[in-house]
Order: structure tokens, then sequence, then C-alpha cells
């Protein structure tokens, strides 16, 4: 089965598998100064079209977003997961939501692991990580292999 895997975010790690190939990135919506404050989800959406032509997904799987320090980190995940959501029903393409907490356990063995540690995890396993975000795609992406969600 074809999957995608999201970190959502204004840096969104994404990883998927396709035909028992592993890909990943990351990418950067941050929004320019000279940019209509909505610019971020209108990049977002378009990219969101592409990476679903390219992983040809039969499932998408999401690190759940939950309450953040900072309202703006808040909005913008917040944001792109309603455009995933939104897209997928359009689409009839099953999503699952997993809390982060659980992605950090299953990757480091603490629920609570900093984000270097989730970087170091993902090398263990031979993968190159750019970022954090791209090692919490990653993660998913291998959480959802093991525990048998796809």
């Amino acid at each position: 089965m074809n999957f995608l895997a999201l970190d959502l975010a204004t840096r969104t790690g994404w990883a998927y598998m396709l035909d028992g190939q592993v890909y990943s990135g990351v990418t950067d919506f941050k929004r320019k100064k000279k940019d209509h404050e909505g610019e971020p989800f209108r990049k977002f959406y378009m990219w969101f079209n592409t990476i679903l032509k390219d992983a040809k997904p039969e499932k998408i799987f999401f690190e759940e977003p939950g309450f953040m320090k900072f309202r703006k980190a808040t909005e913008m995940r917040g944001g792109y997961a309603a455009i995933v959501k939104g897209y997928c029903a359009e689409l009839n393409l099953p999503i699952e939501g997993v809390p982060v907490g659980t992605i950090k356990k299953h990757a480091t063995g603490k629920g609570n692991a900093k984000k270097a540690d989730m970087v170091a995890a993902m090398k263990a396993q031979g993968f190159d990580p750019k970022d954090d975000n791209e090692a919490d795609a990653l993660a998913l992406l291998k959480y959802i292999e093991v525990v048998g969600l796809a």
C-alpha cells in the first residue's frame, strides 16, 4: 500500500513509500514580508496537489497538530491540517492523525523526545533527514509500517 506521512508546519516534513521505496524531504512555506497573509496556505495547497500526484497515496497520515505556545504556529499547523482534510474529503482519500508523543515514543523510546533525538533516531535507521521536520515525517512513516496502520 502506498501512503504519505506529513509533519505539518511552516517547514513541512514529508515522507512516502511508493512501491516499497521511501522518498522524503521538507518543503518551506514561510511567508515573505511582501506576501499576502494567505500565501503560505495557497502555496501549501498547490504543493499538496503535486505531492499527491507524485506519492499516489492510498492513505495519508499526519502528525496531529496540538496546542503550541505561539498563536501563529498553531494557526499555520491547523490551517495545513484543514487543507489536508478538505482535499482528502474531496478525493475520498482516508486520513489518520497520530499524536506527536506516540511518534516520538516509537522512534526514541521517549514521548517527549527533543528535535535532535528525532534526527538521531532516523539517522540510526539509515536515513539522512535535512532537519527535524523531515525526521518527524520519516518517524511517522516507520511507525505506520511497524504498527501496521496502512
